[in-house]
């Protein structure tokens, strides 16, 4: 009987956490806009994709001081992950994105959650019956984190001077793909357009190609790891990096990042390539007119 209340009482969480996901379209300071992005000459943007193996991890710190996390690795690394962002000096996130709910992308939220206070959870409308979602959503309920069903249209308010604004997943889809639910992100700041897509499959890239939102960017993480299922020849086309970063565990089981979709990323005439693998941490830092690179093993 004690077994059987614990399963109902785990299933009434998660019930009444996916009923708010679907009831939150817009919360806190979600917003949808269409105000351009303007440059401002005496502020930097800072862009650090955290090394997590093979997984995802990025924060964004604004001119203004809003921070905005997107996806945090697997649980093995949510102490990695806070740990990077004490070090560049957060003491709260404003957006804290979870792309999609697989475990490389969710798993060490509930340790950033735990460590750090968080204004605002984005989600996308798509539920998981995995433990680790479980755990997150249980995280979330605990400490009465609001819920932003994040879909294409909606802006994130980080600084007057920066645009986020949300181009996937529509407001009506139906992906079978997990990874096709991916938020798709892009962060513009000035003359340097920022692109974040998770996990995000061949089937949400045709339908934000076939939208006519402008998907270029300077700055393009590929997506799910560079694997052949996503960066398309057409997509990369419309997206026309400059520079690409992947996120990627060294030697990982999946061959990650294919060598086909690396030499579809250098057909499209992308200059550089940043692997985590490789580089380890890799931090991007713009005014808006030029971007300064490092990395950190």
């Amino acid at each position: 009987m004690k077994k059987w209340r614990g399963i109902l009482s785990k299933l009434f969480i998660i019930v009444s956490l996916i009923g708010m996901l679907t009831g939150c379209n817009t919360i806190a300071d979600a917003t949808i806009t269409s105000k351009p992005a303007q440059a401002v000459s005496h502020g930097k943007m800072t862009v650090k994709y955290i090394d997590v193996g093979q997984g995802d991890a990025t924060l964004i710190v604004s001119p203004e001081g809003k921070n905005v996390l997107i996806d945090a690795g697997d649980k093995s690394h949510g102490e990695t992950v806070t740990k990077s962002l004490q070090k560049e000096g957060v003491k709260q996130i404003d957006y804290f994105v979870l792309t999609h709910p697989d475990s490389d992308h969710i798993g060490g939220a509930t340790h950033v959650i735990d460590t750090l206070p968080i204004k605002s959870i984005v989600m996308p409308l798509k539920s998981s019956s995995t433990e680790t979602y479980f755990g997150v959503l249980l995280a979330i309920k605990e400490k009465n984190i609001p819920i932003i069903h994040g879909e294409k249209g909606m802006s994130l308010d980080i600084g007057k001077s920066v645009k986020a604004q949300i181009l996937s997943p529509g407001p009506k889809v139906s992906y079978i793909d997990t990874n096709d639910w991916s938020i798709v992100l892009k962060v513009t700041y000035g003359k340097q357009k920022f692109l974040f897509t998770g996990d995000a499959a061949k089937k949400a890239e045709n339908d934000m190609l076939a939208s006519g939102q402008d998907l270029s960017a300077n700055v393009y993480k590929a997506g799910h790891h560079g694997s052949k299922t996503s960066s398309s020849t057409k997509f990369l086309k419309a997206v026309r990096p400059e520079i690409v970063v992947i996120s990627v565990g060294a030697n990982n089981k999946y061959h990650h990042p294919n060598i086909e979709t690396l030499q579809h990323i250098h057909q499209v005439g992308v200059k550089k390539i940043y692997r985590t693998d490789d580089r380890g941490t890799v931090t991007a830092t713009t005014d808006g007119n030029t971007i300064e690179w490092k990395s950190e093993k």
